[in-house]
């Protein structure tokens, strides 16, 4: 037939789009600035790079308010032309919601991982109220497992 697979199969693009994932937090001592993200934005903005992802601190170095002005700072530095993402590694359900709300405001392409795995299957509070469920609620063994993510819009 002497074509790839993908032409035989109907190609649907020719190319993907890539964006510049920050470093894993920790690899280089832990959280840095905002300032130190926002000149790294620029750096790789300049190279030619249409999208970047900031990665959450995890364990001790996790501060909420530091990656509030961390994805303010990328935000600010990455303009109107740059797509800009954040991988939160599991916020409490508060945090979520309104770091949520936070970077939707901001314009913010996609928010991956606000919750830990599977707890849209345990928390009970209503949409937007901003606290956890009671902690004491929190294994989630004592809730129906096969409960689909969407049907809690936990996933789209």
């Amino acid at each position: 037939m002497g074509q790839p697979v993908h032409r035989l199969l109907g190609t649907h693009r020719e190319s993907i789009p890539i964006y510049k994932s920050d470093r894993e937090p920790g690899e280089s001592g832990g959280a840095g600035l905002p300032e130190e993200y926002a000149e790294d934005v620029i750096r790789w903005k300049e190279l030619g790079w249409k999208g970047y992802e900031y990665h959450s601190a995890r364990g001790p170095e996790r501060n909420n308010s530091l990656d509030l002005a961390v994805l303010t700072k990328i935000r600010e530095a990455a303009g109107d032309d740059m797509k800009v993402m954040f991988d939160a590694h599991a916020y409490g359900f508060g945090d979520a919601v309104r770091v949520g709300k936070a970077i939707e405001e901001m314009g913010y392409f996609w928010y991956e991982d606000p919750l830990p795995p599977r707890r849209h299957l345990w928390s009970s509070e209503p949409e937007g109220t901003g606290r956890d469920p009671d902690p004491r609620d929190r294994d989630d063994r004592r809730r129906p497992l096969l409960v689909p993510a969407m049907d809690h819009r936990a996933s789209d």
